[in-house]
């Protein structure tokens, strides 16, 4: 599946009898094109797929139980970014706590030469959110891709509700973790 090109690999393990599906990129591109609806069905698939993996595969998620996890996946908002869009603003306060789902960032603090570029995973908008101050970096989409949100007034309540996430925020906030 894909251009002859590129490779991809995967590894599936099945605990049980499998059925599976595959649909080629050709004929999905063509559904799509028909019936854009099934291209935002597909991607909300993707997202939460994408956020279901984060939840249960991060360091920062360890002290939720399930049913805390599919709460806090409720409190995300999935966003489509486009290229160019920024997302946060130096000298402005962050409206919310966001991940990289997909897609390259590039983060400056206004210094020539010092902008950094950084791929899904990254997480930012955290320390000015926990400093209630202004952001101290710009963060752009360097790429089409999709991004968490997790609003101010959400982030402040499950910061309440799990000291120890909240801990481990602040941990990443460092210097020496992850951006702004």
């Amino acid at each position: 599946a894909g251009s002859p090109d590129k490779v991809y690999a995967s590894l599936v393990l099945a605990e049980g009898k499998l059925v599976t599906l595959r649909i080629p990129k050709s004929m999905l591109d063509t559904l799509v094109s028909a019936n854009p609806r099934i291209g935002e069905l597909l991607l909300e698939m993707l997202a939460r797929r994408l956020l279901a993996n984060l939840l249960h595969g991060s360091s920062l998620f360890l002290e939720f139980d399930a049913t805390a996890k599919h709460e806090l996946a409720r409190a995300f908002e999935i966003h489509r970014v486009s290229a160019g869009v920024k997302l946060l603003e130096k000298d402005k306060k962050s409206d919310g706590l966001y991940v990289n789902l997909t897609g390259k960032v590039e983060i400056s603090a206004g210094r020539p030469g010092k902008a950094k570029r950084s791929g899904p995973g990254t997480m930012f908008g955290q320390r000015s959110l926990l400093s209630h101050a202004a952001s101290e970096v710009t963060v752009h989409a360097l790429t089409d891709m999709l991004v968490l949100r997790l609003s101010a007034v959400a982030f402040s309540r499950v910061a309440m509700q799990y000291p120890t996430m909240l801990a481990r925020v602040v941990e990443l906030s460092s210097p020496a973790g992850i951006s702004s």
